[in-house]
């Protein structure tokens, strides 16, 4: 009976140390075929002396974004109360999409649709 449990208990640390080794081979592999991939561009970028660049338009992005992301938080920690800063948001809104229904014509200066419209943003 002893000697069962020492073959199960041999074949399963055989068993582990080689599910191990797989795991860390896989995992070699892997790295290589990254690195292998990377270095082919950038050699091959080289040869013609050229070299990566990166694009202008994430930094724009970001800049975008974080200020939307600030707007946002402004208007949420204005000190008002949710009721006015829902109906100056309302105001705001429909004085826009009156304003893109109904173009200037004739060079003359466009009057917002809400009255004092500027000093409701001031405030």
């Amino acid at each position: 009976m002893r000697s069962l449990i020492d073959t199960a208990e041999r074949t399963v640390d055989h068993t582990r140390s080689s599910l191990v080794d797989l795991g860390a081979q896989a995992l070699k592999l892997t790295n290589s075929l990254r690195g292998i991939e990377t270095r082919g561009v950038d050699s091959l970028l080289d040869h013609l002396g050229l070299q990566r660049r990166k694009g202008a338009l994430g930094p724009a992005v970001w800049f975008a974004a974080g200020a939307v992301a600030a707007g946002a938080i402004f208007l949420l920690l204005a000190p008002e109360s949710g009721k006015k800063l829902r109906d100056r948001i309302a105001q705001l809104w429909e004085s826009r999409g009156e304003k893109e229904a109904d173009p200037p014509t004739g060079g003359a200066p466009a009057t917002p649709a809400v009255p004092n419209a500027q000093e409701q943003l001031a405030h």
